[in-house]
């Protein structure tokens, strides 16, 4: 798959993009990282400043991963938002590609930040899917699921920040033609390949892009949908085991479907990117100003998804707890009636005895 990945980004040319696409490729992910920035600010804050109190300990441990998802998604849209700005001015022979602003400096900086927040995105996303795995299917106590929760976090932090130092040390971070964002690209453009000068910086680019993000991501999609057909079956199937460890069946095909949204969100961002790469790979054709435009609009837009989803989870949940304190003070208000029409009938019966 590698070398088809390879040899298909060799024979990338560079794309003729026109001032109007240089604009909407710069525009469009600060419209869709805008949106994400706020949602993820929404959830984070939310949840840290206890909005959202839970007592149960899985649900502690749901909640840290997904202020984790959120605080990945966070860094990634702020990256995004940027655009264009970090780039250093007259990157690609002397041209100007619109909106630049920055040097090498601040393009290193964005890279880092994309490869920090994308990849721990991804390995959070698949965290979360393996939380409800061990939950709904393999039937984890509460106490189970808690003691594997740091090591979740520190390997959804620690190996995507291991990787973007490294991609710092290398200098990986380079503006791409058809991206226009400082991420993992030769510099100059396509150096390397047969004909092509020597890379002054990115020097092996496109196997740690591989390595780094295109794997990760191929790995992460493979993880996530055996899961997800493991859990379909323990809900369809196995309706009398899931109630032993939920309160009933139907939160456990509540859960089932958080879990399904949370996938399709990430699945919605990151999708497209595997996509047009594996589709370049293939044709051996270049990347073009739709693909562009598509990953532009899609990768950013995950922590807004994501902030949708738990709000909709969060009204679902208050409405439960509301209904549980409805059903409980209606229950408390007949018990007490009840207790009142007994002492009264016990009086009655006392006087009429004498």
């Amino acid at each position: 798959f590698y070398t088809i990945f390879l040899v298909g980004t060799t024979m990338t040319t560079y794309p003729n993009l026109s001032t109007k696409q240089q604009k909407i490729l710069a525009i469009v992910p600060k419209c869709t990282s805008a949106l994400s920035i706020v949602g993820c600010l929404y959830v984070v804050c939310s949840t840290i400043l206890g909005r959202v109190r839970t007592t149960q300990q899985n649900d502690r441990t749901w909640t840290n991963l997904l202020i984790g998802l959120c605080s990945a998604d966070l860094i990634t849209s702020v990256a995004f938002f940027l655009s264009t700005w970090p780039a250093p001015k007259g990157t690609w022979e002397g041209d100007n590609f619109w909106g630049e602003r920055g040097n090498q400096t601040t393009c290193n900086i964005q890279g880092f930040m994309i490869q920090l927040g994308s990849l721990s995105s991804v390995m959070y996303t698949s965290g979360i899917t393996l939380h409800f795995l061990l939950g709904i299917r393999c039937l984890w106590l509460p106490s189970q699921v808690k003691k594997i929760d740091p090591f979740l976090h520190v390997a959804c932090i620690l190996l995507p920040l291991a990787t973007a130092v490294l991609g710092w040390i290398k200098s990986l971070y380079n503006p791409g033609a058809a991206s226009i964002l400082c991420y993992i690209y030769p510099y100059p453009d396509f150096c390397g390949d047969p004909g092509q000068p020597k890379c002054i910086r990115g020097e092996h680019a496109k196997l740690y892009f591989f390595s780094m993000m295109v794997l990760p991501i191929l790995l992460a999609f493979t993880f996530i949908f055996i899961a997800m057909i493991l859990i379909y079956l323990t809900v369809s199937n196995q309706e009398r085991r899931v109630s032993t460890y939920f309160v009933n069946i139907d939160m456990a095909r509540q859960t089932f479907y958080v879990a399904c949204q949370y996938v399709a969100a990430f699945s919605f961002a990151y999708l497209p990117i595997f996509i047009s790469f594996l589709v370049k790979s293939i044709t051996r054709k270049p990347d073009n100003f739709y693909f562009a435009l598509v990953r532009a609009f899609c990768t950013p837009m995950q922590g807004f998804l994501n902030a949708l989803i738990y709000s909709h989870d969060l009204r679902q949940r208050l409405k439960s707890i509301q209904r549980s304190l409805s059903n409980s003070l209606r229950t408390l208000i007949t018990t007490g009636k009840n207790r009142d029409r007994e002492v009264e009938e016990s009086k009655g019966n006392q006087i009429g005895s004498n």
